[in-house]
């Protein structure tokens, strides 16, 4: 599963290069109507709050003519449309793609002619914006000024003439209203740099205690594989959020952010998820507590591998196969629906070893509770993201990733400090037979025979 996720992972972070708030791209279609970006602009903040209307949202385009041929190129039109059911909804459906004909879609763009207010809250231009370009090929949009008064909402942004075109490299710049850290963001991403300095500031702490716990392990002899384990975790946790850091205000201050640094942080974050979930299943087993080998190896790893290759399918769907034009959230896509199955399937599994081992004869009163706590306590967060998922399903797009983002995040910091507090050095040898062998390589049964034969 890792040789056959390694492609996608490459081909991911460098398609992610190209992906950037303010777009750059070059366009060209057959049909005459190509897709140029899309944003979600916020609602217009009422008189007294000290902006003025050049303070507000707004967004400009810059077009370039890289190759004449034989399109026609001066009769191409910059439409626009937001979420209204008589906009773009009623030409473009998620999974189906566009339901209208070329010029029934141009008929139904806010700043179509003849059409000079889109709706009683959208104030829009009186003209649709024909591309006249100059002599070095170039034409540049005047800023448009979005003004909502009623609730954020999403904007989309077409270049057509219906007669087909190739060659039209384009620069659009997206802006909301609001202090600098909210602008370059759409309603929809508004907050993640605050998400990213947050969480950053609690692994970094909790990082640098733990390299001292190493240390500490170390120095007992008893840095155990399954220790191992949520050191990998925990460490991939903090520098996922660095590289979102990094990413976010970066992003914050040019609109273009780093790619690769936000395509790395999520590579990172499923890394530290995968390495919880196997410290949790082999701890359910009983594996450093009252065993000293691991069951049902092959399943367990199969499970894992399941998991990676559905992670592996929705890094593919993101960059061949996602629509720009969707606001389908990742996990509402067939393999993100497949990972949140294998989460319910990994609780139960969960939920049953950690039952079986609890009816472990020679398991102590201490390590009973503990394994307990561990059983009943740490379900939720296996179950966290498929129900983190289902409720943002319910939620307005608008709010739907920010809202993803911070309770998973949350749950995973709640359940890296929980560990924290166990495993620290004076008390990890209360709960956990850690200076038994590693016995990766054999069954649980083989190793207690062995380990018979030794005494």
């Amino acid at each position: 599963s890792f040789r056959t996720l390694m492609p996608a992972t490459f081909l991911w972070v460098l398609v992610a290069v190209a992906v950037a708030e303010r777009d750059v791209g070059l366009l060209m279609s057959h049909e005459g109507f190509a897709y140029l970006g899309k944003f979600c602009f916020d609602y217009t903040r009422p008189k007294g709050s000290g902006l003025s209307p050049y303070d507000g949202s707004r967004m400009t385009f810059d077009l370039t003519l890289k190759n004449i041929g034989s399109g026609h190129y001066q009769e191409l039109q910059v439409l626009l449309y937001d979420d209204e059911p008589q906009s773009w909804p009623s030409i473009y459906q998620q999974g189906r793609g566009y339901t209208k004909s070329c010029h029934e879609r141009v008929a139904r763009a806010k700043n179509a002619r003849g059409r000079t207010r889109g709706s009683n809250s959208t104030s829009m231009p009186k003209n649709r914006f024909t591309v006249h370009f100059d002599e070095d090929r170039n034409w540049v949009m005047p800023h448009i000024h979005v003004h909502e008064h009623q609730r954020p909402r999403f904007w989309y942004v077409v270049l057509a003439n219906c007669k087909g075109f190739h060659g039209v490299e384009y620069k659009a710049e997206f802006l909301n209203q609001g202090p600098y850290w909210k602008r370059e963001f759409g309603v929809n991403e508004q907050g993640l740099n605050i998400i990213s300095s947050v969480f950053l500031s609690f692994y970094s702490c909790m990082s640098i205690l733990h390299i001292w716990m190493i240390s500490k392990y170390r120095e007992k002899a008893i840095y155990h594989p399954l220790l191992q384990l949520y050191s990998i975790s925990i460490l991939a946790q903090a520098l996922s959020f660095a590289c979102m850091f990094a990413h976010t205000w970066t992003f914050t201050f040019t609109g273009i952010g780093i790619p690769i640094c936000n395509s790395l942080s999520e590579l990172l974050f499923l890394a530290s998820r995968l390495t919880l979930l196997l410290f949790l299943l082999l701890v359910a087993q009983g594996w450093g507590t009252v065993k000293i080998g691991i069951n049902y190896r092959e399943s367990l790893f199969g499970l894992l591998g399941g998991f990676c290759m559905c992670y592996f399918l929705l890094l593919l769907w993101d960059v061949k196969f996602r629509d720009p034009a969707s606001t389908l959230y990742l996990y509402e896509s067939i393999p993100g629906v497949f990972i949140l199955i294998l989460d319910i399937l990994a609780t139960v599994w969960y939920v049953l070893s950690a039952r079986k081992t609890l009816q472990e004869p020679n398991l102590s009163s201490e390590k009973s509770k503990f394994l307990r706590i561990m059983a009943f306590g740490y379900v939720w967060y296996l179950l966290s993201l498929p129900i983190i998922v289902l409720t943002a399903c319910f939620l307005d797009p608008w709010v739907r990733e920010t809202t993803v983002s911070s309770l998973n995040s949350t749950t995973t910091a709640i359940a890296h400090a929980g560990l924290f507090y166990i495993l620290w050095p004076s008390r990890v040898a209360r709960y956990f037979e850690i200076k038994g062998p590693d016995i990766f390589e054999g069954e649980a049964e083989d190793a207690l025979d062995e380990q018979e034969k030794l005494l």
